[in-house]
């Protein structure tokens, strides 16, 4: 039975996670589960493990400074927790390979000043990062990204800042700051769609498939929205959906700017009316920006109507 280690008092990891992680391949052995203090040496002092009634109390992680490992033909070699990743030439590169992990270890990178690092997602060959179809990109030495070695691939267990929250956000929109047919926000892409789909309909995600449908204000069990189809789909594909953000459609003919947009009882669409029938969804999902730009933002609430 693995020998639970509490963070702080806070949080809990397994010993055999944090331990590869502290020793990087060594192993330490714990002798009793009473009182027992152990010591693990990093660069700087021992680290202190009381152990009592199988828990372990932390106050404190501390790793080996942080060594520069250089590209290589989009590769490098991890041989400790920190590293900091290098361009092979210029101020840009792709890693998709990272050697030398053992599993259970972790590793947390950041990019060498002024570089741009990208992580690429991919197990063919002999690539081995496996983030679920995403690639990280760190442009900033205050970015960082924490991957565990699983036997085979590299996964992501965090990835800052937006673990911690970022600071200053941009999309475009407003007068035309895009272009017709096109959107800047955040899109959920990896799920299908349900149902033939149009780019700009309006979806709610169905409980019971898991899969994209055409949402409506007056159709119950098809609310609330959950997003916007940002192109077309068809049944069983996979569909790019909207969940925050700002769309420029030329289409569109809002009457005003900041007008509140509602779930429409059309199928899949918006309207500036709130929906006023018995048992009708009443959901805002923005505002406009300009006659053919919106601020989408499928937040989930809703009210229905008496």
């Amino acid at each position: 039975m693995p020998l639970l280690i509490r963070l702080n008092k806070m949080k809990r990891l397994l010993l055999s996670l944090l331990i590869p992680a502290l020793a990087w391949g060594q192993s330490v052995t714990l002798d009793s589960e009473w009182d027992t203090t152990v010591k693990i040496n990093t660069a700087t002092t021992d680290q202190d493990f009381i152990v009592q009634d199988g828990t372990v109390d932390l106050t404190l992680l501390n790793f080996t400074d942080a060594t520069t490992l250089t590209a290589s033909t989009g590769a490098v070699t991890a041989t400790q927790v920190l590293h900091i990743i290098a361009a092979e030439t210029g101020t840009a590169d792709t890693i998709d390979t990272i050697s030398g992990g053992a599993t259970g270890d972790i590793l947390i990178v950041r990019p060498d000043s002024g570089d741009t690092i990208t992580f690429a997602d991919g197990t063919a060959g002999g690539d081995n990062l496996d983030f679920a179809g995403q690639d990280v990109v760190l442009d900033s030495v205050n970015e960082r990204l924490v991957l565990e070695y699983n036997g085979t691939n590299w996964v992501i267990v965090a990835v800052s800042p937006f673990v911690l929250g970022v600071s200053d956000i941009e999309v475009e929109g407003g007068l035309d700051g895009l272009a017709d047919d096109t959107y800047d926000g955040f899109v959920i892409a990896n799920k299908n769609a349900g149902e033939t789909i149009t780019q700009w309909d309006v979806v709610y995600l169905d409980g019971t498939s898991g899969e994209w449908m055409q949402a409506d204000a007056d159709a119950a069990g098809e609310f609330p929205a959950r997003g916007i189809a940002v192109e077309a789909g068809t049944d069983g594909n996979a569909l790019k959906v909207l969940v925050q953000g700002t769309i420029r459609n030329d289409g569109w003919t809002w009457t005003d700017e900041g007008v509140t947009l509602y779930l429409s009882d059309t199928v899949a669409g918006l309207t500036e009316t709130a929906p006023s029938t018995s048992g009708d969804a009443v959901q805002i999902l923005g505002y406009a920006l300009s006659d053919d730009e919106i601020y989408f933002n499928a937040a989930g609430h809703y009210a229905e109507v008496e």
